[in-house]
């Protein structure tokens, strides 16, 4: 954490900052309790960190912050600052997010939202689940939320803006969805964007299908134990090779344990 604590507001009819973005060119004039202004000025009044590239983007009448140098860290950070506003993640630019007295923010580096999965090398006919998560910066946690739609898509090399939907599914009262693909190959899933015009999902998380391996087959028969008394054993049975090692690949983990990563016998 570079910083945390209260910062004072300017006067309700505080008069606009001027603010010139990192590129250069004309100061764009910005209300003096947006989050942007205090930042600002919080910039300048203390050394944890600094405001090194701030981009403006005219088309959409709005700041941009790219990238923070935090005193304790090696680089700047760039290219994913998101801020959040009394527990809700505005869609509109940081310079349009005007404060009042008793307001909490938190400005942090990363995704508003990610997909977990149970596994990134799910096989072919066995059930994988995904949990979509938000983040949470109260407790500087992702945790489950529900209501997303979750999808596994394919680039489509005609289209680079909307990818292939190979499975939706929206996220359940726990966050979750389970899926079975029945074709290998790499895949990326992710959750799908709000309010946008393509059938876009972020952030994206490569997963891979691979086929079910299968033993060379053949069979080999289990004479039971001769019973008590020395009675003759009961009839042989036979046992299929390559349907019992598909058996077992299905029962393992992603890790190669079975149930837990304490039972690997």
């Amino acid at each position: 954490m570079a910083f945390s604590g209260a910062v004072a507001l300017p006067a309700a009819n505080a008069v606009s900052v001027d603010i010139i973005p990192a590129a250069g060119g004309s100061a764009i004039a910005v209300p003096a309790r947006s989050l942007l202004s205090v930042l600002e000025t919080l910039d300048v009044a203390q050394n944890e960190f600094a405001i090194t590239d701030l981009q403006y983007y005219s088309s959409l009448n709005s700041f941009f912050i790219n990238c923070i140098t935090i005193t304790a860290e090696a680089n700047p950070l760039c290219g994913s600052w998101q801020y959040n506003l009394n527990g809700v993640d505005p869609s509109y630019g940081i310079d349009r997010a005007l404060l009042k007295n008793g307001d909490l923010s938190f400005l942090y580096f990363g995704n508003q939202r990610q997909v977990l999965l149970s596994t990134t090398a799910a096989t072919v006919g066995i059930p994988f689940t995904a949990t979509a998560q938000k983040y949470d910066p109260t407790n500087n946690a992702y945790v489950a939320t529900t209501g997303f739609i979750i999808g596994i898509t394919q680039p489509d090399p005609n289209n680079p803006w909307s990818p292939i939907e190979i499975a939706t599914s929206t996220a359940d009262a726990n966050g979750q969805a389970v899926f079975t693909l029945n074709t290998a190959g790499t895949y990326n899933i992710g959750i799908k964007e709000d309010g946008n015009i393509y059938d876009s999902y972020f952030p994206l998380t490569a997963l891979t299908i691979t086929a079910l391996v299968s033993s060379s087959g053949g069979s080999v028969i289990i004479v039971p134990a001769a019973g008590a008394g020395g009675a003759a054993p009961a009839a042989t049975s036979k046992i299929d090779l390559a349907k019992a090692a598909d058996f077992l690949i299905a029962k393992q983990g992603a890790d190669g344990s079975y149930n837990s990563a304490l039972l690997t016998d």
